[in-house]
């Protein structure tokens, strides 16, 4: 890594020492915003992470400084990935132009949706690039750090929804008027996340296993590791306080996996049992709370309408996809208004409609319903490729043992986490901005790129 350092500062007339500096600066800056989804814009964006958006400001700079990046299985994947959604989406553009003359509203949204994903996909360069400078501990502090951002007002929503009292609420909702978030309640916990439920898929995909990771290598470095274990369980508390039905469903399939990938099956139903029968309890002595009412709708077989519109939003899409061939090969991002006919059931359709409030086209409420809509099953495949290649590095750091209860806690933490991101963008997380999978990605390729296995098996 010095070496590279060297190289660019000769290039770029600075010292190796002071470009280290800039990566490391860059890479503290990006990592201590993870937890702020909105921030005030003169643009209307319901999904506006600051990291995701610093990273595709930064990203010029980045390149001009750092070059084509070293390549590997991830790099190219990605690649693949986002030149195949743009070239499909722009020869369905212009045949709806051709055929039903939408070509502006449907470049519209097909660039708010390129934007999106340009903004997650540059999340991913910068990190790959600026995370060596910092070491994993280093890495795990400034994301915890930061997210007090979120999680101290989070844990003042707790308190007023215990207590009632007033006091409580006032920085809540003060946060929540940073940027039009959709929520302006104190009633559930919602840091700076668009929505409870998007604070929730953060706190079960980056801030809870980042104080996995950063409480394991303090324990195994003797260096305390308490601190982290306190902060796991505000980061539990927080998550309580989303009352968020599929934040609770994540957190119980992130325990479940995380012990098969640690090979403890038994083990694994046990705390999903322990975690279900925790939720029960919930629900006898709070039943009147959000989550406590969404729980029994399920046990009754009633759907309450966001979980209708989830469901929707990731099935009607793939019965779509082998329904007719336009359906499989994808109709092009920004093309569900256009298309919700054939995207969705009528039960579905008016629900969705009266949801996306009239604007231009209905909005699906997963990534991968999005991705099946607009790219078809081709683009799912390539998207799944992703994942592909970051289980292979995350082989190849372990001198290419495939069987992840042989890997280290830290990257069966890592691989947990990338598990649970793919699953909520099942069931939410609709916005290719936000920064959970990229982070995972970049982490992954920045350690695997620079580590060279001893062995090949």
């Amino acid at each position: 890594m010095s070496s590279r350092f060297e190289t660019l500062s000769t290039t770029h007339n600075l010292t190796a020492h002071q470009l280290r500096d800039i990566y490391c600066t860059i890479a503290l800056t990006l990592l201590a915003v993870l937890s702020i989804e909105t921030i005030p814009l003169p643009i209307s964006m319901y999904i506006a992470p600051a990291t995701s958006l610093a990273a595709l400001a930064l990203l010029p700079a980045i390149y001009w400084l750092h070059g084509t990046p070293k390549r590997s299985p991830l790099l190219y994947a990605i690649t693949i990935f986002a030149g195949y959604a743009i070239i499909q989406s722009t020869l369905t553009l212009t045949y709806d132009t051709l055929s039903h003359g939408t070509g502006l509203v449907r470049a519209r949204l097909l660039a708010s949706q390129l934007v999106a994903l340009a903004a997650g996909a540059s999340t991913y360069y910068v990190l790959r690039v600026v995370l060596p400078t910092l070491s994993t501990q280093e890495r795990a502090r400034t994301i915890t750090t930061g997210a007090l951002l979120s999680l101290i007002p989070a844990m003042l929503s707790v308190a007023y929804i215990a207590t009632n009292i007033e006091a409580f609420a006032v920085l809540p909702r003060l946060v929540n008027s940073f940027a039009p978030t959709g929520f302006d309640g104190a009633w559930r916990a919602n840091g700076f996340a668009s929505e409870p439920a998007h604070f929730a898929y953060l706190l079960v995909t980056i801030f809870i296993p980042i104080t996995l990771i950063g409480g394991w290598n303090a324990y195994l470095s003797h260096q305390g590791h308490l601190p982290w274990v306190a902060a796991s369980l505000v980061s539990i508390v927080a998550l309580a306080g989303t009352l968020s039905t599929t934040g609770i469903i994540m957190f119980v399939a992130f325990i479940g996996t995380y012990l098969i990938l640690s090979k403890r099956w038994l083990l694994s139903l046990g705390a999903i049992a322990a975690t279900l029968a925790t939720i029960a309890i919930f629900v006898v002595f709070y039943p009147h709370m959000y989550v406590s009412v969404m729980i029994k709708y399920l046990i009754s077989g009633g759907w309450e309408h966001s979980i209708l519109t989830r469901y929707y939003s990731t099935i009607g899409p793939l019965l779509a996809s082998i329904s007719s061939l336009h359906g499989f090969v994808g109709y092009g991002f920004g093309s569900t208004g256009l298309y919700a006919g054939e995207l969705l059931p009528p039960a579905a359709l008016e629900g969705m409609q009266h949801a996306s409030k009239g604007g231009a086209g209905i909005h699906l409420k997963t990534l991968i319903g999005r991705i099946v809509a607009g790219i078809g099953i081709p683009g799912l495949l390539l998207y799944a490729m992703l994942y592909v290649a970051s289980y292979v590095q995350l082989a190849r750091l372990h001198d290419y043992a495939f069987a992840p209860w042989s890997w280290s806690v830290k990257y069966r933490v890592i691989a947990t986490a990338l598990v649970i991101a793919a699953f909520g963008q099942g069931i939410g997380a609709a916005s290719w901005a936000i920064p959970v999978v990229w982070l995972w990605f970049a982490w992954i390729d920045a350690d695997s790129v620079h580590h060279t296995p001893s062995v090949r098996r």
